[in-house]
């Protein structure tokens, strides 16, 4: 699950603010 969140992190760059919407929720979800 750690790797899906290195790669939103670095795709948010290009797509906007994907990664940075998704990461609270993988956080959340990993708790």
């Amino acid at each position: 699950m750690f790797l899906l969140f290195v790669c939103l992190r670095q795709h948010g760059n290009g797509d906007g603010n994907w990664g940075d919407l998704l990461i609270p929720v993988i956080v959340t979800h990993e708790k």
